[in-house]
């Protein structure tokens, strides 16, 4: 029987949410980057520049700003005026940024999954995880296979979409690192961990600097740390469990797994960087964001000649987003399938402080290489 395929954009994200793509056991194991700036501490605390975008309209944003007053402009006197005004600074940020990945998919693989879709009897408005999880049970093991297959498909590819969006951004990252507290270095090297010859354990010094330096910020929330696998990884995962108190009763597991900041782990970091295994980039909440432009939000997707558009959940990336084009070959029987997104970072300016403030040059996000002995 010949199965019509205008409902393939529904039969699509059925098979996705079957398959529950971002669930837990299927989130890349290094999500790095992007876990670090998808995650609820950072995108609470992000500016407004977001939501310019979720309307599937590409726009200029222009942010205002001000700088703090410093204590050299506090006069001693009493007086009855004479002061400045505090002017607004201004950025502009636009998002020109693009990646996709596209494989084919045969005609066969989609006409079972649209018929798969009118099986289950779901309508396009109450599509959802909830409503496909439970009719799922009207398949048959072979039918169930074949979503695995398709969901899987989708897996295969968004390892390498997500290692080139991390890439970008932790290129734009790189560029946007500020300066330290008090100091000019926008690079600080912290020793964490003791030499092989001494066991190679924790090393409470440099951690203890790198928790100071964090703490002249005097800014709310938790910093995130980006880091490769070098040293400071090697910490994190030992957790100070082998570790516990030193002669003078210091508890390692406090001091390597802290409250006051949190990890994430991406290889990339050093082929960014320069540098080596050792390097981590170090960012407050909010003060790098990543800004998606989606083409395909709303009454923006659907059908349009050949070419199916729609948004879908990006596999792996919890809380992430891609745009998703199904191109209809018709003399080949075969289907494009193309996933890709507009994205840059936006990163706090660098001159958020004036001169003669002693965070000037400083904008939240730092460099920073921990080493061993």
């Amino acid at each position: 029987m010949s199965v019509s395929t205008a409902n393939i954009c529904e039969a699509v994200l059925t098979t996705l949410m079957a398959e529950d793509v971002q669930s837990p056991d299927k989130i890349l194991p290094r999500a790095g980057v992007l876990g670090a700036l998808l995650s609820a501490e950072n995108r609470n605390a992000a500016p407004l520049v977001r939501a310019a975008y979720d309307d599937g309209h590409t726009r200029g944003v222009r942010l205002a700003y001000k700088q703090r007053r410093i204590e050299s402009e506090v006069a001693e006197e009493e007086s009855c005026g004479g002061g400045a005004f505090n002017p607004y600074l201004e950025v502009d940020f636009n998002v020109t940024s693009y990646r996709e990945i596209k494989w084919l998919v045969p005609i066969e693989t989609v006409r079972a999954l649209c018929k798969m879709y009118s099986d289950i009897q779901i309508q396009p408005a109450q599509l959802s995880e909830a409503a496909v999880q439970a009719n799922i049970n009207r398949l048959s093991g072979t039918q169930i296979g074949l979503i695995r297959e398709m969901g899987n498909e989708f897996m295969y590819q968004a390892n390498a979409l997500a290692d080139a969006i991390k890439i970008e951004l932790l290129t734009q990252l790189n560029l946007a690192v500020g300066q330290y507290p008090d100091s000019a270095s926008t690079s600080k090297s912290f020793q964490v961990q003791n030499s092989a010859a001494n066991g190679g354990g924790p090393w409470f010094d440099g951690i203890t600097n790198f928790r100071q330096e964090l703490g002249k910020f005097e800014w709310g929330g938790t910093p995130l740390i980006v880091h490769d696998y070098g040293a400071f990884d090697r910490m994190v995962r030992i957790g100070g469990t082998q570790f516990c108190c030193s002669a003078l009763g210091v508890n390692f597991t406090e001091v390597y797994t802290p409250s006051d900041f949190r990890t994430f782990s991406d290889f990339n970091v050093h082929n960014v960087s320069g540098g080596t295994v050792n390097d981590a980039y170090v960012f407050y909440p909010g003060a790098a964001n990543l800004i998606q432009f989606l083409k395909n939000v709303g009454n923006l997707g659907g059908k349009m000649d050949n070419v199916w558009r729609m948004v879908i959940p990006m596999p792996g990336i919890p809380g992430m987003n891609v745009d998703l084009k199904i191109v209809e070959n018709g003399c080949d029987q075969t289907y494009d399938f193309v996933m890709g997104t507009y994205f840059d970072l936006f990163t706090a300016p660098d001159d958020m402080y004036k001169a003669g403030d002693r965070l000037a040059g400083s904008n939240g996000i730092l460099k920073a290489v921990f080493t061993q002995a």
